[in-house]
């Protein structure tokens, strides 16, 4: 919260989402939806949050109202004369012009929900550490050093499929039907339950997922999936704007499904649209996502187990992309890392063809109606 001070006091107004409680964050969603839709001005929308934060009531203006066509005003003129009248409405207007000055010049410090760029162009800010309805919803995505969620792979990319289809679609009940959808992924609700939520709700929650969004397709690293530009040869260039980059980073499990979904989305729509693509940018972006979070997993379960030793194996042991990474994380985290040569990092049908080839025949004999068991002793 930001302190104001005034003549006689000081008041608290809000400085970022963070500082709005569930109810207030609902009032401003309901007022931002109003602005959106052009039913009020920017002006209008920051004095409605002002007054609402401060409970300010203008009395003032209802006493000129009531001088200039009220009775009040009659009976002023009759008592007291059309001069001290005209004075008296003279003095309480320009009172009541100092006081709109003061509040305009109040109302432009809640400047965290947008900005005004050239020609009056409203720029929505995004800046979110926290779901703003963090006590009723327990999906989170919190920013802060670091970033902690429980969105998972399928949820992201299915809501990013489903934004970009609000922000290009022209029919409103489309858009709407896609809003819902949102709100019922991201929470778990059934499509019947999301829709009879507050509208100011959904709309809040789908402000909220375009903050998630936006975050990974402006981050530093992240946005190398997003982007269309041209880059120097040692970068990936690619313009994925539906491919998951952040797997689930909470805990050791993460799921694939999400960021194959999304790679496969991308090339059918790319071929729908007639657009060339390079093969190899899309395979290297796609391996680089996932050695992102097989390091970080790695590095997080030495560092919590108290391990100072690191192998790999099997056939992911041949990426010579991840050898690579582990090896400079073993040097940054000081631990040792030990990786098999290439020609001992075979499949593990290999190895089960390997162990067949040295059995007796007659030791192991069954029809084809054996089951696989993973677990039987070699």
């Amino acid at each position: 919260m930001q302190t104001i001070p005034l003549k006689n006091k000081t008041i608290d107004l809000p400085n970022s989402w963070s500082d709005l409680n569930e109810k207030q964050a609902l009032f401003v969603f309901k007022k931002l939806s109003l602005l959106f839709a052009g039913q009020i001005e920017p002006i209008q929308f920051q004095f409605e949050l002002l007054r609402y934060f401060t409970g300010y009531n203008p009395k003032h203006q209802k006493k000129i109202r009531s001088l200039e066509v009220g009775i009040t005003g009659l009976m002023y003129q009759l008592f007291y004369g059309k001069k001290h009248y005209r004075d008296l409405l003279y003095s309480e207007r320009k009172i009541q012009e100092n006081i709109t000055y003061n509040l305009i010049q109040l109302s432009e410090k809640i400047n965290f929900v947008f900005k005004i760029e050239n020609e009056n162009k409203i720029v929505p800010l995004y800046d979110f550490k926290r779901n703003p309805f963090y006590k009723t919803l327990s999906v989170y995505f919190n920013r802060d050093i670091t970033v902690e969620t429980n969105i998972t792979a399928k949820q992201y990319v299915d809501c990013v499929d489903l934004l970009i289809a609000i922000n290009n679609v022209e029919d409103e009940v489309m858009k709407k039907h896609c809003m819902i959808k949102i709100v019922a992924i991201l929470n778990g609700f059934s499509e019947k339950e999301a829709k009879k939520k507050s509208p100011y709700f959904i709309f809040g929650t789908v402000f909220w997922f375009t903050s998630i969004y936006r975050f990974f397709k402006e981050h530093p690293i992240y946005s190398i999936l997003y982007s269309g530009k041209e880059r120097d040869e040692n970068s990936i260039s690619l313009g994925m704007s539906e491919i998951l980059l952040y797997l689930e980073k909470e805990g050791y499990d993460f799921s694939f499904s999400g960021i194959k979904s999304g790679v496969l989305n991308y090339l059918n729509q790319a071929k729908q649209k007639g657009q060339t693509i390079n093969p190899a940018d899309v395979a290297a972006s796609f391996q680089e996502a996932v050695i992102d979070v097989l390091v970080d997993k790695s590095v997080m379960a030495v560092k919590q187990f108290g391990f100072n030793k690191l192998v790999i194996a099997g056939g992911v042991a041949a990426n010579s992309r991840l050898r690579e990474r582990l090896t400079e994380a073993s040097q940054e985290h000081d631990f040792s890392f030990y990786s098999p040569s290439i020609k001992l990092c075979t499949d593990n049908a290999a190895m089960i063809g390997s162990a067949a080839y040295y059995t007796k025949p007659d030791e192991y004999q069954q029809n084809l109606a054996l089951n696989a068991n993973p677990n039987l002793r070699i």
